[in-house]
């Protein structure tokens, strides 16, 4: 064996029939230096923790957890249950993946009173972690199951676990972004009655709310933020988004107005989400804090972007020509900017405007296949067809690959004429077809 490791490193099929041989000869020492080697030397799997069992030595936690892992991946529960608790006897005590573990089977066998009551009652001495209560939590939440959660709460801390607010906001925005926004609702409600949130807190149960449309909630959410914590600017440019949803325009302006009054500066992001939320319903009113706006800070892309499309999608055709030309003048408009400018242009049916702002991007660097998507998809919502078919066969010399979404425009291009599928596919076919060139290129 000495001489095998020379050249070449043993499998733990290898580490099993040594340490499993020497045991049997009863050479104590050896056994228990092949087992440390082993655990050294490779990654064991499960047949080489139950080969250094069986050598009598006493495995530690990570070791019964793999075996146990093992076990319920088999669907065993009974034996999983039974070596925990042989593990248990042996006074080691369960790691926290252990725990959960066994929750993961419970939650994907839809057995939550089975997995509450585990967590309950625990093994002997030992009781799971506060990361697994957590875990537990939100699965109940997601299971619609958030009436239980309260119950749940107290008996987590009766046990003796403080929690954190990383830990809530956590679990909160688990919730929220997974779509169970009523459940983060309640849970935030509960929540409240032992721990005082901070502003991450409110600016993640407001997002998700404002997102989900939840009118009423945030309306008191806002109001409740302003009164319960220091509001600072990450937490109002939350605000002026959900309310950008939800409210009007005067409202968001509002709320605007209060974020200026305090001693806050608002920074680029917060101005590119309050332009947004107004540009949906007022774009005049867009257009006059725009223009504030510039007197005390120099636009971005993502800012040039918003107001442009905001306005095209209003039909303000001089506004929108009059936007793109001062883009283009005021700031180097990046990959998202010339396609915001493009699909502006196709919007208010200029398309000759869009082929020559996408002219202008071939001289100044790569066009992607996303810009070229937009064209042709601008193309086709104005009729263009021709001109589609001859934006399309430019990609192949431009060695641009044209991607999935290409090929939906493409399809329904093809399915305005005569035989549709046969000449998208003839088309799809021809795309890709390369010259043979000498044998094995």
């Amino acid at each position: 064996f000495a001489e095998m490791r020379k050249i070449m490193s043993p499998g733990p099929v290898t580490w099993s029939t040594v340490i499993s041989r020497m045991s049997q000869a009863m050479r104590i020492d050896d056994t228990r230096n092949l087992i440390r080697d082993a655990q050294l030397d490779c990654t064991p799997d499960k047949h080489l923790w139950g080969a250094m069992i069986k050598a009598n030595v006493k495995p530690n936690a990570n070791a019964w957890g793999t075996i146990i892992r093992s076990d319920l991946k088999a669907n065993d529960l009974v034996t999983a249950f039974s070596r925990m608790e042989e593990m248990v006897a042996d006074d080691v005590e369960p790691t926290s993946y252990t725990w959960n573990d066994f929750l993961d089977y419970y939650i994907s066998s839809n057995r939550f009173d089975d997995a509450y009551d585990f967590l309950l009652n625990g093994m002997g001495k030992f009781k799971p972690s506060a990361s697994s209560w957590f875990k537990l939590l939100f699965a109940f939440g997601k299971a619609g199951k958030s009436d239980l959660q309260p119950q749940m709460i107290k008996n987590m801390m009766a046990l003796g676990h403080h929690l954190d607010l990383k830990a809530w906001n956590i679990v909160l925005h688990s919730l929220g972004k997974s779509g169970h926004v009523q459940a983060m609702l309640n849970l935030f409600a509960e929540m409240r009655k032992i721990i005082t949130p901070n502003a991450v807190t409110w600016s993640t149960v407001i997002d998700h709310a404002g997102t989900a449309m939840h009118r009423a909630e945030v309306m008191s959410l806002i109001e409740e933020a302003q009164k319960s914590v220091f509001v600072n600017e990450p937490l109002w440019k939350t605000m002026i988004k959900a309310m950008g949803i939800v409210g009007t325009s005067d409202q968001t302006e509002k709320l605007f107005e209060a974020l200026k009054s305090s001693y806050l500066i608002p920074g680029l992001r917060t101005w590119n989400v309050f332009l947004n939320a107004l540009g949906k319903s007022d774009p005049d009113r867009m257009l006059h804090h725009f223009a504030e706006m510039r007197k005390i800070m120099s636009p971005g892309p993502v800012t040039w972007s918003t107001v442009i499309s905001r306005m095209s999608q209003a039909m303000r055709i001089d506004d929108t020509r009059n936007l793109i030309r001062d883009a283009q003048l005021d700031c180097t408009p990046d990959k998202h900017l010339w396609g915001a400018m493009i699909k502006s242009m196709g919007d208010i049916g200029d398309v000759d405007g869009a082929e020559e702002l996408f002219g202008k991007i071939g001289n100044s660097s790569e066009i992607s296949v996303e810009i070229w998507n937009i064209l042709l998809n601008v193309l086709l919502q104005n009729s263009q067809h021709e001109k589609l078919k001859i934006q399309f066969e430019k990609m192949k010399p431009a060695k641009v690959l044209p991607n999935e979404k290409t090929w939906e425009i493409l399809k329904k291009y093809f399915q305005m004429g005569e035989n549709s599928f046969l000449n998208w596919r003839r088309a799809k076919r021809q795309f890709y077809l390369r010259k043979k060139t000498k044998k094995g290129q």
